[in-house]
């Protein structure tokens, strides 16, 4: 889990506090309900 992106070039990516790294890829995922309390005990 990084910062919120400010830009991506290339594979590049610089994240709003400035920092810039390197990915081969990048995974954006929506829709995410945690079931995690009915299998966690």
């Amino acid at each position: 889990v990084r910062h919120s992106i400010k830009h991506i070039r290339g594979d590049n990516v610089e994240f709003e506090d400035g920092k810039v790294h390197q990915f081969d890829a990048i995974v954006f995922a929506t829709g995410y309900k945690s079931t995690v309390r009915t299998w966690l005990q």
